[in-house]
């Protein structure tokens, strides 16, 4: 459909334009669950010092909203970039990886209501984020690639235009 629009206007819809929406897609949901996160915290700054959940002492109730945030926001981000991807190509796996993958780690919360279990789910949602984060960097690092004509023909492409200029 936005390619319609953009031939319509007599402008090229690039695969960088399609990743600039799934970046701005991923981080409007991310930024929406934050403020959702810290909104719902913030009856809490009206007192005096800070919380600590008994199930979870060695954190205060703001560094883990804080964490929660970063975790999602990373999670969120990346897995619009590999949606938008599968929706580009059609497959099925990768537009499955969004909602699959945000369920999974929004399961995994449920841990903190055990006994020190925000030692073992906040890391672990951190890794998750930071790993589908460089899953798809390189997802969309490939794809730029290859619409540029991958390694061999870029640089066959420098070597001519440095013969052409006489060096």
């Amino acid at each position: 459909m936005l390619e319609d629009v953009a031939r319509q206007t007599g402008h090229r819809y690039a695969l960088l334009d399609k990743l600039y929406i799934a970046l701005a897609w991923g981080f409007g949901h991310a930024a929406c669950h934050s403020v959702f996160f810290f909104l719902s915290l913030l009856p809490l700054t009206s007192g005096d010092g800070t919380f600590y959940l008994d199930e979870c002492p060695q954190m205060s109730l703001f560094l883990m909203g804080a964490l929660y945030s970063l975790a999602f926001g990373m999670i969120l981000t990346s897995t619009m970039v590999v949606a938008f991807e599968g929706y580009h190509t059609r497959d099925v796996a990768h537009i499955l990886y969004a909602p699959l993958l945000h369920f999974a780690a929004s399961l995994a919360t449920l841990g903190n209501l055990r006994q020190g279990g925000c030692q073992v789910v906040m890391p672990v949602l951190i890794a998750v984020g930071g790993f589908s984060s460089i899953y798809a960097g390189q997802m969309s690092g490939g794809r730029g690639w290859q619409a540029r004509g991958g390694d061999r023909a870029c640089h066959q492409k420098a070597a001519e235009s440095v013969e052409q200029r006489g060096g």
